[in-house]
C-alpha cells in the first residue's frame, strides 16, 4: 500500500501510473466471469483472451472457476494479465453448498454483474447471483444438447435456471443463438461471433514457417482441440491412413487431451501411422506450433464457432473442416475446404490437393487471415461484448445495439 507521506518520493512517473491505476479501479465495469473448470477448451482460451483486453475495454475481471485447479496454464496466464482466479469445488456440502460459497464469494468481491460459460457455471450462478443480488447473463458456446438420461436432467436443469434467474444469455455464433432458441423459450439471446486470438505479422509467420525447409520436406497437418468424442479425431485419423496409401509424404501432430486419448492413440497405432502421427498432448505454444504447420484440420461433429479454427485462419493456414457449427459459413473455397462430416475419404482428397500444391496453401492462407482480421477482430469483439453489459446492466440483454455491432457479426 502507498502511504500518501510517500508520494512526495515518488517519481512523476509512478504517481501517473498509480493514478491510473486507482482511476480504472473506479470507473471500470467490474464483472465475474464464472466457468466450470479450465481444462483444455476454446471457451477458457476465450477468458485468456478477454483478460488481455480489460483495461483497454474498461474491464475489471475476477474468473471464479468451479472445480479444482488443473495443469493446463490457463489460470497462470489469467494471472498474469492481472486477474484474480479463484477455484471452488462443492467439498462435504455438494452442489449446495458450492451455491453457497459462490454467492459469498461474488458479494464479497462487489462484482457489477456475472457472465456465466458453459452448463455447469450456467446452471449455479443464475441462483447464486440471486442470493447475492447481483444479475447474472449465461453464456452458450456449443450447439443445444439432445441427450436423455442424467445429462438430459442436467441440460434441463441449465435451460430452467437460465429462464429463470438470467438476464439473457450471450451465444458465440448465429448457428448457436438458433439450435438453443427453442429450449430458452423467450430469454434474450445475444450472438456475438467469437473473435480470433492475436497472432504475429504475416511476414514473422511465413518466414518461421520457411525456416529449414525446402520443397522436398513433407506437408505438415495439425489438428488442435479436446480428444473428446465430438471431435471425431479418428476420422483424421483415417484420412491420413488414405494419404499414406496414396504415397503423399506428411507428418500429422495432434495437439490436445482428453477422455480419448488412449483410444486414440491405439487405434493411430492399429493404422501404422506411427511414423507420421504426434500426439503431443496439451500444449501451451499453440501459436508456435501453427507457425510450423502447413494445414489445419478438423472432423469434428459439434462446434459453435471454433477458437482453434479462428486462431489458425490468423496464422494464416489454409483450413479443412466439417460443416460443424459455423463453419459451413466462415469456410469457403478462398480459404480452405469444408467437407463432409464422418467422410474419411472427402477429407484425405482435400488433404490431398493441399499436399501437393505449396502456392495454393500459400494464398488461401493469406485469404483465411484476411478474412478474421476484417470480422473477427479481439479488440472489436470486446468492445462490443462491455456494451452488452452495459445495457444487461440497465435491464435485460437488448434487441439492438445501435451503431454497434455489425449485422455478419451480431443477431439478436
Amino acid at each position: 500500500m502507498v502511504r500518501i507521506s510517500d508520494l512526495s518520493l515518488m517519481p512523476i512517473c509512478d504517481l501517473v501510473a498509480i493514478a491510473g491505476k486507482v482511476f480504472w479501479t473506479m470507473t471500470s465495469l467490474h464483472v465475474a466471469q464464472v466457468i466450470g473448470n479450465l481444462k483444455c477448451g476454446g471457451t477458457q482460451e476465450l477468458l485468456v483472451q478477454l483478460a488481455g483486453q480489460q483495461r483497454q475495454a474498461g474491464l475489471r475481471l475476477r474468473v471464479v472457476v468451479l472445480s479444482s485447479p488443473v495443469g493446463t496454464g490457463y489460470c497462470d496466464r489469467l494471472r498474469a494479465a492481472g486477474v484474480c482466479v479463484a477455484h471452488l469445488s462443492p467439498g462435504r456440502g455438494g452442489v449446495g453448498m458450492l451455491i453457497w460459497r459462490l454467492a459469498r464469494e461474488l458479494r464479497a468481491f462487489k462484482v457489477d454483474l456475472v457472465h456465466a460459460h458453459l452448463r455447469r457455471a450456467n446452471t449455479l450462478a443464475p441462483i447464486a447471483g440471486a442470493i447475492a443480488g447481483i444479475p447474472v447473463i449465461g453464456g452458450l458456446h456449443l450447439p443445444s444438447p439432445s441427450r436423455r438420461g442424467v445429462d438430459g436432467l442436467r441440460d434441463l436443469a441449465e435451460s430452467l435456471a437460465l429462464r429463470a434467474g438470467s438476464r439473457g444469455v450471450t451465444a458465440c455464433s448465429d448457428s448457436v443463438a438458433r439450435d438453443n432458441r427453442d429450449r430458452l423459450g423467450s430469454l434474450p439471446i445475444a450472438t456475438l461471433a467469437n473473435p480470433a486470438p492475436p497472432a504475429p505479422p504475416i511476414a514473422m509467420i511465413e518466414t518461421g514457417r520457411a525456416a529449414g525447409r525446402d520443397a522436398s520436406d513433407p506437408v505438415a497437418f495439425l489438428v488442435v482441440g479436446r480428444l473428446a468424442p465430438e471431435k471425431r479425431v479418428e476420422i483424421a485419423l483415417s484420412a491420413a491412413r488414405h494419404l499414406l496409401d496414396r504415397g503423399i509424404r506428411f507428418r500429422l501432430s495432434i495437439a490436445g487431451e482428453g477422455s480419448e486419448a488412449s483410444c486414440l492413440r491405439a487405434f493411430s497405432r492399429h493404422l501404422g501411422l506411427d511414423s507420421v502421427v504426434r500426439f503431443l498432448g496439451p500444449r501451451t505454444d499453440i501459436s508456435r506450433l501453427m507457425i510450423t504447420h502447413d494445414v489445419y484440420l478438423s472432423a469434428s461433429r459439434e462446434e459453435g464457432l471454433s477458437i482453434a479454427l479462428l486462431e489458425a485462419m490468423a496464422h494464416a493456414m489454409p483450413v479443412v473442416v466439417t460443416p460443424a457449427g459455423s463453419a459451413e459459413t466462415l469456410v469457403d473455397r478462398h480459404v480452405g475446404y469444408c467437407v463432409a462430416m464422418e467422410n474419411a475419404e472427402a477429407l484425405a482428397a482435400a488433404m490431398y490437393e493441399l499436399a501437393r500444391d505449396p502456392c495454393k496453401r500459400c494464398n488461401l492462407g493469406r485469404a483465411a487471415r484476411l478474412k478474421v482480421e476484417q470480422h473477427h477482430r479481439l479488440g472489436d469483439w470486446s468492445r462490443d461484448l462491455v456494451r452488452l453489459y452495459e445495457r444487461a446492466l440497465a435491464g435485460r440483454l437488448p434487441s439492438s445495439i445501435s451503431g454497434g455491432l455489425r449485422p455478419d457479426r451480431a443477431i439478436f
